[in-house]
């Protein structure tokens, strides 16, 4: 990458991103890129970031990131540091936590009180002591606990598409109300053009055309504990993003 190498760096390889998500085709994915923090491995293999660090390449073990909020737009990535250009202001830091469910006690996850829809008679949903809440930057849907996402779709009137997503009227996006996820104490808010995503669907019958997609699913069937969440691209959509392996903390503005 640029002029850092990395000698005999373990990576995998595919050709058919479909298993991550029905999304990868429209949205143009091209793969991942190992962002756990630097203390995580798979197999006892380092990530990409974990072995820059664990190698002394980046000038501080963090990095930063903007994703982009339509397919023709770019984000930013920075391994090592922070880009003050791209934000206005302080950003917001909030502590890790270790989960208590293994498959996530290596991840950048931080404590949830509650989920906040932003609508005329605000709908709260308060998450019991001990919730936490994931940071992952290569999924693309937020996961949400079931009753809450029942909650959340048919608050937003999102309609069932195919049997495996969510829908609404692109022109709706506008009047939606905002989502705010209260963690460690402190609120971040999204809008519905982080948590919805606009997207050309040629295979859509009887006409093809454009469809505004909800970017949550329901962890019903994902094997995660209650009180867990995952907050990936819709979330970090709505940010500059700061993941800080040596204060342990993530920070978002």
């Amino acid at each position: 990458m640029g002029d850092i190498k990395i000698p005999d760096q373990v990576f995998e390889e595919f050709t058919d991103a479909s298993a991550v998500s029905f999304l990868a085709w429209p949205v143009g994915y091209d793969g991942a890129i190992g962002l756990r923090p630097p203390w995580a491995s798979y197999s006892g293999i380092p990530s990409l970031f974990g072995s820059l660090v664990s190698r002394g390449l980046l000038d501080r073990p963090i990095f930063s990131l903007t994703l982009p909020n339509s397919v023709s737009n770019q984000g930013n990535l920075l391994l090592g540091g922070i880009d003050p250009d791209l934000f206005v202001g302080n950003i917001t830091t909030i502590p890790l936590v270790r989960p208590e469910y293994p498959p996530l006690g290596d991840t950048w996850a931080v404590s949830i009180q509650s989920i906040t829809f932003d609508t005329q008679i605000p709908l709260r949903f308060d998450m019991p002591i001990g919730s936490v809440a994931v940071l992952d930057t290569g999924w693309p849907y937020i996961i949400l606990p079931h009753e809450i996402f029942l909650n959340v779709t048919a608050a937003v009137g999102a309609k069932l598409v195919r049997g495996f997503f969510h829908s609404i009227p692109c022109e709706r996006r506008q009047e939606l109300p905002t989502m705010t996820f209260t963690l460690g104490g402190q609120n971040f808010s999204i809008s519905a053009f982080d948590y919805t995503l606009e997207l050309d669907m040629p295979w859509l019958h009887p006409e093809p055309g454009r469809m505004c997609i909800l970017g949550m699913v329901d962890s019903d069937g994902l094997a995660l504990p209650w009180g867990t969440l995952i907050l990936s691209s819709p979330f970090l959509r709505g940010f500059y993003s700061v993941f800080d392996a040596e204060k342990k903390e993530v920070g978002c503005k």
